[in-house]
């Protein structure tokens, strides 16, 4: 259309003229390997500087755009608007403040889901793309919201793919790729901080930021790698055990030495409970507003930074026994879990700021599993986590209890993770929730990956996986996936396992 044609049907009264912004429609350097991501929300790599784009050249560089927008409306129209879509449907809280400083009262964003008061609140509605492939009909929800999709998902170390070379670790991670395609992943977690030791100490990232030390900046660009092949791609991290935040003040650790109480035969640690103190030996404590303050600051340099489609809290989101509340040693088990459960939340809120559409889950084992409310074994409560998540993962990894039986830990895993499921939601639909998943489950089994298969069992990673799907289970992850057990993986293991256990099958 000509401007002649567009203020035509401005005046017509039949035509709301909305701004797409005035040069956000494209995408911009987002690493120094030459990867791109939506203007709005990308802090841009400067090559010629060897550095990213800083807050206030993030800030200057919207407001910029934004006000040149007005500018050239005002000129063209004779007026201003008051709708801003953005490019891509992409933006930030920090945007979405600009935009209203320029004038727009309102912004529309992409998301295929029913508004909320949320979005009204904000300033920001979802829209939805009208396409072929959307079919009409009495209930709404089948084509504003599809239901969300079983997942195959591996987890992917970098860890494991990095010695320093880049081009051997390009290799390394193409190959990886395709052996995670061989499998039909469809989802991966990729770990965004490096436990070099295996001792639990965080010691590095692999993605800038102003707290931890950046090992190399490798997670943006194995992300778009693993975007390109089609799979959505979650950070895997830690939320409570940041190593140099309890270094730096000790005073903000949970009370008591978890290592030390695993070590004695009297403390009534069951062996998964004791494992899982060795694994995080000391964390932050959930409820004190400096951790939570620390915590967020690192959480926003994950959103600010990465390109998220997810992110899968660690499972060191927890109090163990004999740990106390830092500002509370006699705090019951629902107010640790409270406290561990307000914590995220917070996380939650901060990469939302940056992020508004990423999604969340978190890792738990066992000990959440056959609890009834908050465990006293971890403080996680797994009816609680099913309700609030986007994504629950079940994990065996590091659990004795599996390593000696994996068939009988996935059997009493799933029957035990599906009974809660089902409880949840008969209550939901009794109390009138609408819960966006119910069409599957939203549980993930995650199985570890071990180059001798499973030890002191006949059973194999498929028959695991297919049992799983007897009890209910959907959606089923490995983990982690690295060069050195990949070939222990037969090739499409879990879309095998759907066809082998599917009813009827033989």
């Amino acid at each position: 259309m000509t401007w002649a044609q567009i203020r035509e049907a401005d005046r017509s009264g039949w035509v709301e003229v909305a701004s797409h912004s005035h040069d956000l429609h494209r995408y911009e350097m987002s690493n120094p390997y030459r990867d791109t991501a939506p203007s709005a929300t990308t802090r841009r790599y400067l090559p010629a500087a060897s550095r990213y784009e800083d807050r206030e050249e993030y800030r200057g560089r919207i407001r910029a755009d934004l006000t040149a927008a007005q500018r050239v409306l005002r000129e063209r129209l004779g007026h201003g608007v008051s709708t801003l879509v953005w490019p891509y449907g992409m933006h930030t809280e920090m945007a979405r403040s600009l935009a209203g400083q320029a004038g727009f009262t309102a912004t529309l964003a992409l998301g295929s889901r029913p508004a909320t008061s949320a979005d009204l609140a904000g300033g920001c509605v979802p829209r939805i793309l009208v396409t072929k492939s959307l079919r009409f009909g009495a209930d709404p929800r089948a084509w504003i919201q599809a239901p969300q999709g079983t997942i195959r998902a591996a987890r992917l170390r970098l860890g494991d793919l990095w010695d320093g070379d880049i081009a051997a670790f390009r290799t390394r991670l193409d190959a990886s790729i395709v052996r995670l395609r061989a499998i039909g992943a469809t989802h991966v977690f990729l770990d965004a901080t490096a436990r070099d030791q295996g001792d639990g100490i965080i010691r590095h990232t692999f993605f800038p930021g102003h707290q931890a030390t950046m090992r190399v900046d490798l997670w943006s660009m194995a992300a778009a790698k693993l975007s390109n092949a089609r799979m959505r791609v979650w950070a895997r991290v830690p939320s409570m055990n940041l190593t140099w935040v309890w270094e730096q003040h000790p005073e903000w650790r949970l009370g008591s030495a978890p290592h030390r109480i695993a070590s004695s035969s009297a403390s009534g640690i069951g062996t998964a409970e004791a494992s899982a103190a060795a694994k995080w030996p000391t964390r932050l404590s959930p409820e004190l507003p400096e951790a939570r303050r620390a915590a967020v600051d690192f959480y926003t340099d994950l959103a600010v930074y990465l390109p998220l489609d997810g992110i899968l809290f660690e499972d060191d989101a927890c109090v163990l026994p004999g740990e106390t509340l830092a500002s509370d040693a006699t705090a019951s088990a629902g107010a640790r879990t409270a406290a561990v459960d307000g914590f995220l939340r917070e996380l939650e809120t901060a990469v939302r700021a940056w992020r508004p559409e990423c999604r969340f889950g978190r890792v738990t084992g066992m000990a959440a599993v056959r609890s009834a409310g908050p465990s006293p074994e971890s403080a996680q409560d797994f009816a609680r986590m099913i309700l609030e998540q986007d994504l629950t993962v079940v994990s065996a990894e590091s659990d004795p209890e599996y390593a000696r039986d994996p068939s009988r830990w996935v059997e009493k895993a799933s029957r035990l993770a599906m009974r809660t499921w089902r409880s949840q939601s008969k209550t939901a639909s009794r109390a009138g929730a609408k819960m966006t998943l119910a069409t599957v489950p939203p549980l993930l089994l995650e199985l570890p990956v071990d180059t001798a298969a499973t030890p002191k069992s006949a059973a194999t990673l498929p028959a695991l996986f297919a049992a799983a799907r007897q009890a209910g289970f959907e959606s089923f992850g490995l983990g982690p996936v690295t060069p050195a057990n990949q070939a222990a993986i037969p090739a499409r293991t879990l879309e095998a396992t759907l066809q082998t256990s599917a009813p009827g099958s033989k």
